[in-house]
């Protein structure tokens, strides 16, 4: 249990709770003590709420992604806008690497958001996403950042997929980047949503934004691919803006503000 200072709203208000329950059982100078103290218990929930922890302060609510990979920090901030900020595991260098060894894109995302969320002590958001591929049976699914390898670039993980698919006709070669995201708080609560965007694999890459198998990733409804698409419209079209945008009410309860 955590009453320090990141210590979560939660277990601060049953502590606080506690206390005056002592307190109203004991002489006068103990009740004084504790409403004395009633000062520092506001400002360590505050803090909670303003991201005061692990070196980290600002007057915005902070919410930890539970990764270091630039591309979706610029994707999750993008749509969160600038009532939340966004902070990678950057800011956190002694926070544990997550083993991903579930076998579905929702455990790993839950136990990524878990393990921040306690190691941080503030609210973690982790999502397991990946490229499922019907022809090849569902690959390269959960393993789809370390497709060709634990060392894989992106780049290797896509001439890995072209020379998998090589000579699959066009109609066989539907696909879906699927999106399963979690939000834990350090008192263990935990929500969890899941997307799907459907589009099929091309032979060559096309694009130049984004991140990972998008420069493949054909979206039929816009004739083009994920890494051809503006920020904004692929952020609307995503498996990751989908699931992003059915968890804000979850992050809009929890910070208890609002976001455009």
């Amino acid at each position: 249990m955590k009453t320090g200072t990141g210590a979560c709203p939660y277990t601060l208000l049953t502590f606080c709770a506690f206390e005056l329950a002592v307190a109203s059982c004991t002489p006068f100078v103990p009740f004084v003590f504790f409403v004395a103290k009633i000062p520092s218990y506001l400002l360590r929930l505050t803090s909670y709420r303003r991201g005061e922890r692990g070196g980290l302060t600002t007057d915005m609510p902070i919410l930890i992604l539970a990764t270091r990979n630039p591309g979706k920090c610029r994707e999750m901030q993008a749509l969160l806008g600038d009532a939340v900020r966004v902070q990678s595991l950057d800011a956190f260098p002694n926070a544990p690497e997550i083993v991903e060894d579930g076998n579905t894109f929702e455990a790993n995302a839950i136990k990524k958001a878990r393990e921040i969320a306690d190691h941080t002590g503030l609210p973690a958001l982790a999502d397991d996403s990946g490229l499922v591929v019907d022809a090849l049976d569902g690959a390269p699914g959960i393993y789809s950042a370390r497709y060709a390898g634990q060392q894989a670039t992106d780049e290797d993980n896509n001439r890995k997929l072209i020379a998998n698919l090589r000579g699959i006709p066009e109609d066989r070669r539907t696909a879906r980047f699927c999106c399963a995201m979690a939000l834990a708080t350090p008192d263990g609560l935990v929500q969890t949503v899941q997307a799907t965007w459907e589009g099929r694999v091309l032979t060559s890459a096309r694009g130049r934004n984004g991140f990972g198998y998008d420069p493949l990733f054909y979206v039929p409804t816009h004739n083009c691919t994920s890494a051809q698409l503006p920020a904004e419209q692929k952020n609307r079209l995503s498996h990751r803006g989908q699931a992003l945008r059915a968890i804000l009410p979850h992050i809009l309860n929890l910070f208890s503000t609002s976001i455009p």
